[in-house]
């Protein structure tokens, strides 16, 4: 009976002994799992913060372009306006060149028409 005993004594000593270990490894198992849970929780949160961004940059990337698109076509109006703006001002320039040259013929006539005058005034004074 001794034998049988000691035999249940080391055979408790080894149980507990594994108990121990067992509840160690456990424990760090734990310890382990609740580290990459909280890896895991801090990456969705970066990965959730990094496609909030991302969706931020591409609306802001939209409207860029859309203002882009709208103030190329400002600049396209503008272009026409200018280039309707230089027609009508060579338009009104050649105008007025025609105008002055009547107004030239006009005072070259009129002018002539003087001299005739004195011309004719001079010779019926003489007679």
């Amino acid at each position: 009976e001794d034998a049988y005993r000691r035999k249940m004594e080391v055979e408790k000593a080894d149980i507990a002994v594994e108990r121990e270990t067992y509840e160690a490894s456990r424990q760090g198992l734990n310890e382990l799992y609740l580290l990459a849970k909280e890896e895991l929780v801090n990456a969705n949160s970066r990965i959730s913060d990094l496609e909030r961004d991302l969706d931020i940059e591409r609306r802001i990337k939209g409207d860029l372009e859309k203002a882009t698109g709208l103030l190329e076509k400002e600049l396209l109006d503008k272009e026409d306006t200018i280039g309707a703006l230089r027609k009508q001002c060579a338009d009104v320039k050649k105008l007025n060149l025609n105008m002055l040259t009547k107004v030239q013929e006009s005072d070259k006539k009129l002018a002539e028409r003087d001299v005739s005058l004195k011309d004719m005034e001079t010779r019926t004074q003489q007679s």
